[in-house]
């Protein structure tokens, strides 16, 4: 989101008052005033008010844009949105218009990332098992490398054993999706909390990754990174079912940007989800490790990539960690 302190000036112009109310919505993760909402410019009131960028959303954008030739403001056009009924496509036209739109108002996040961090702290671990650790990580370094974990069934346990052997201030970031109820998907912070000095982020908004951090996707809400490292969770966009969240989403959607800056652990877990994505990026050369299938509670998800000849490296959680922990020296 953008910072409190500063509110760029948007101006909608859509066909209609209803697909005006779209924008709206499509645009709510961003913070910006609303300069005005137009489905005719055939007058001068507009010409009066301060705007810093005009979102033309129609299938006539001549129409519009005759009227606009005295702005000084960019104006970003696009075609008009799509049926919400043809969901990918719908999914990938709100999240480009709203990563140009971000890229155009220099977005950044407007909750602090302590902030983030300790609410999920608190909503979700017992003051018992407070952290004992202390995070020796810099603040908002900007990361190297992104590094998505795939888990499924026995994954969080996985995870726990991975990030207790992994070394510290690393130059990498993780995203990390995890077949899980959606009630039971904020504990997943505690998990990277409690046992490492890195900070686990369960994301629901918006969220720029930096170094050290591991990214939870929410199961129930499409979430996606821009090429400036720009985390975006749609509340009302679900993902490709029958698996939440979707393990193949999420690589493609990492891949399209970071393909020759990211790699993937497969763990423990049901299920191929995830096989296809992760055996495309390694024929291209990314690294995709596995855990051990003999040290998984489920064994399909590694016994899938293995099969594919996608692994790179097999190992158990610690194996993996100290993979890595060489890979960065």
């Amino acid at each position: 989101m953008l910072p409190n302190i500063t509110k760029p000036a948007i101006a909608l112009v859509a066909d209609t008052r209803e697909s005006l109310n779209q924008l709206m919505a499509i645009l709510s993760p961003l913070e910006f005033t609303l300069a005005g909402s137009y489905t005719h410019l055939d007058t001068s009131e507009w010409k009066n008010r301060t705007i810093h960028l005009w979102l033309v959303v129609s299938d006539n954008v001549d129409a519009f844009l005759d009227y606009l030739d005295d702005t000084d403001a960019p104006i970003l056009m696009t075609e008009n949105i799509p049926d919400r009924t043809e969901t990918y496509v719908y999914r990938k036209w709100c999240q480009n218009l709203i990563e140009k739109v971000a890229s155009l108002l220099q977005a950044t996040p407007v909750v602090p990332e302590e902030e983030i961090s300790q609410a999920f702290i608190e909503e979700t671990t017992d003051p018992a098992d407070a952290p004992t650790q202390t995070n020796h990580l810099i603040a908002k370094k900007e990361f190297k490398d992104i590094w998505v974990i795939v888990a499924s069934l026995g994954g969080p346990e996985a995870v726990k054993s991975f990030f207790k052997h992994l070394t510290p201030d690393l130059p990498i970031a993780f995203i990390y999706g995890q077949h899980i109820d959606e009630h039971a998907a904020p504990n997943l912070v505690s998990v990277i909390n409690n046992n490492s000095d890195y900070r686990g982020l369960y994301i629901t908004d918006m969220h720029q990754l930096h170094q050290g951090q591991v990214a939870i996707y929410p199961p129930h809400q499409m979430t996606t990174i821009n090429p400036q490292g720009m985390i975006q969770s749609f509340r009302d966009l679900p993902w490709d079912t029958p698996y939440t969240p979707n393990l193949n989403q999420i690589i493609d959607n990492v891949s399209e940007h970071f393909l020759y800056r990211m790699g993937v652990l497969v763990l423990s877990g049901m299920c191929d989800d995830g096989v296809l994505s992760a055996t495309r990026i390694a024929r291209l050369g990314a690294p995709v490790w596995t855990q051990n299938p003999d040290e998984c509670i489920s064994s399909s998800m590694p016994d899938a990539i293995i099969t594919n000849e996608a692994a790179t490296f097999i190992g158990n959680a610690e194996n993996l960690a100290q993979k890595i922990n060489q890979r960065y020296q």
